[in-house]
């Protein structure tokens, strides 16, 4: 893990670390994904939808047989959202109170 501290101790210019701020909008977003995510189960939305972004998971499930949908490379789409803004997003959807799932 790329990681230093400076002198005054806050986190180095090319550290991949997350300050406590960053970390606790990070614990937020997730903790609203995954309810939102049970409501959906608990709905009845059930669907083999895989993430598809920078890597291709169909390659390594074992339910390819029941799904009926093997994805290749060409369905993986690459996603260059940087770190900052992927904690932007997180925060504008927590403010917002929107659903971060779909």
């Amino acid at each position: 893990i790329p990681a230093s501290l400076n002198k005054d101790g806050s986190l180095g210019r090319f550290s991949s670390a997350l300050t406590g701020e960053q970390l606790q909008t990070v614990l937020a977003y997730s903790k609203r994904l995954i309810a939102a995510m049970a409501q959906e189960l608990l709905s009845g939305r059930v669907e083999a939808e895989p993430v598809l972004q920078n890597h291709n998971p169909c390659r390594f499930c074992p339910y390819g047989a029941v799904c009926g949908r093997e994805r290749g490379e060409k369905d993986v789409i690459q996603d260059r959202t940087t770190p900052q803004q992927a904690l932007e997003k997180m925060r504008e959807t927590l403010e917002k109170g929107g659903n971060p799932h779909g």
